[in-house]
C-alpha cells in the first residue's frame, strides 16, 4: 500500500513539474497582438460571435484606463502579478462565510485566464493563472499587459476589449468616452452576462458606475501609466463580484 502511495505521489509530482515547465509565458505577444485566444475560442463554441477591434493603450481615453483600474485592480503597478495582500482578504472572508471564493484576481492574472485558460473553479485552474501572471509580468511588463487587458477583456454579448464595447454601447470610440460612460464600461467587467448586463440590468451597471466615478477621484489621470508613486490607493470600497 506504500508502494502504490508513494507511485501516485511520484506521478503527481511529475505532472505538477510537467505542467509548471510548459506553461506558457506570453513571449509570442511583446509586440504580436493576438487574433484569437481561449475566452474569444469558448465564446464562439457557444455561439456568442467575438467582436473586437485593436486600439494602442495610447489612443484609449486615460478616463477608461482609470475606470478599469479602479474597477478591477487598483494595486495593479503595486504587485508583480498577483496582489497577495489582496488574496488574504478574500481568505479570510472565505473562512467567516464558510465558502471558498475565487476573487480577487489581478488584472494580469485576468489577463492569464483569458489568453490561456477557462472559467473553470478548479483549484488547479486557478494555480496555473498565477503561475502564468508571474510569467506575463516578466515578459510583457505593466504597459503592454494593460494595453492586452483592455483590448481583450469582455463586455458581454460577443464583445472584446474596449473600443468594440463603445463602439457597441455609446457609437464613439474608446478615445471619446466621458468619465461617466467609461465608468459603466467598466463595471460591466466583473459579470457581463448577467449581474452586470448593460442591455438587461442597467440599473445594477448605473449603481456600480456611480460607485466606480467617486473612486476614480483617488487616481490622477497624467501620469498613472508611468510612475508607480502616482496610484493613490483609494478608500476601501469593495469591489462587486
Amino acid at each position: 500500500m506504500k508502494k502504490f502511495t508513494a507511485a501516485i505521489l511520484l506521478l503527481f509530482i511529475t505532472y505538477l513539474g510537467w505542467e509548471y515547465f510548459n506553461l506558457p509565458s506570453g513571449a509570442e505577444y511583446r509586440t504580436a497582438n493576438p487574433t484569437d485566444w481561449s475566452m474569444r475560442e469558448i465564446r464562439r463554441l457557444e455561439g456568442k460571435g467575438g467582436e473586437q477591434y485593436w486600439i494602442d493603450l495610447n489612443d484609449i481615453s486615460h478616463e477608461v484606463l482609470r475606470a478599469v483600474l479602479v474597477a478591477e485592480d487598483y494595486r495593479f503597478f503595486r504587485h508583480a502579478g498577483v496582489d497577495w495582500r489582496a488574496v488574504k482578504m478574500a481568505l479570510t472572508n472565505a473562512w467567516h462565510e464558510g465558502k471558498i471564493n475565487f476573487g480577487a484576481s489581478t488584472i494580469t492574472q485576468q489577463l492569464a485566464k483569458n489568453l490561456y485558460l477557462s472559467e473553470s473553479k478548479n483549484p488547479m485552474r486557478k494555480l496555473k493563472e498565477i503561475i502564468i501572471a508571474g510569467r506575463l509580468e516578466r515578459e510583457l511588463g505593466k504597459r503592454r499587459i494593460l494595453e492586452l487587458y483592455v483590448n481583450l477583456i469582455e463586455f458581454g454579448e460577443g464583445t472584446f476589449g474596449v473600443e468594440a464595447a463603445a463602439r457597441k454601447f455609446f457609437k464613439k470610440g474608446a478615445g471619446e468616452l466621458s468619465t461617466r460612460e467609461a465608468a459603466t464600461l467598466a463595471a460591466v467587467i466583473p459579470n457581463p452576462h448577467s449581474t452586470y448586463n448593460l442591455l438587461q440590468n442597467r440599473a445594477e451597471v448605473d449603481k456600480r458606475a456611480e460607485t466606480l466615478q467617486k473612486r476614480m477621484l483617488y487616481l490622477r489621470p497624467e501620469r498613472f501609466l508611468f510612475e508607480r508613486r502616482e496610484v493613490l490607493t483609494p478608500p476601501q470600497i469593495a469591489p462587486a463580484r
